[in-house]
């Protein structure tokens, strides 16, 4: 059975929401850039960022 934690962080890797994905196994809900809130899209940086997303988990 797969199941998900959400979490919350600031992303301080020059690093992409598609390769962010991949690398935790996770799945971006949104992004906040100061107090603008942003959807994601897969080549959006997240460096400096404030995130949420959902961590995969077997």
């Amino acid at each position: 059975m797969t199941s998900f934690k959400r979490k919350m962080t600031i992303v301080v890797d020059d690093i992409t929401v598609a390769e962010f994905e991949e690398k935790y196994n996770a799945l971006v809900q949104l992004v906040y850039d100061n107090e603008k809130m942003v959807f994601p899209y897969d080549d959006l940086n997240l460096k400096d960022l404030m995130i949420t997303y959902d961590k995969y988990r077997e």
